[in-house]
């Protein structure tokens, strides 16, 4: 077997362990038993966040979904599942990190 097909095989059988561990991070297939609740948004406020490179983070969850399982925390209270959104603003970016803008970008 050439050097370069023992290469080729011992990166693909890495590869295929990434996968493995990743496919193992995801949700199961099947969700938990529980009640989808509908809600009204109160409030979404951003959350801001001075970086230590002088950038200002700015960033807001977004619900899209929520669930009530039929489980419960050692206090007594639901355990909910969240789907969400982040996002993320940079408000304050310093000048020495900025590269040029693209052309084609028009400003917001």
């Amino acid at each position: 077997m050439s050097d370069r097909l023992q290469k080729l095989e011992a990166r693909v059988e890495a590869l295929e362990k990434k996968l493995e561990k990743l496919r193992s991070l995801l949700p199961s297939q099947e969700m938990p038993e529980g009640v989808d609740l509908d809600w009204k948004t109160v409030k979404e406020d951003w959350n801001i966040y001075k970086l230590e490179d002088g950038t200002t983070l700015k960033i807001k969850i977004i619900l899209k979904g929520v669930r009530r399982l039929n489980r419960y925390n050692p206090d007594g209270t639901p355990v909910y599942i969240v789907a969400s959104q982040n996002i993320v603003s940079t408000p304050k970016v310093p000048k020495k990190l900025m590269k040029p803008r693209a052309k084609n970008i028009k400003r917001i």
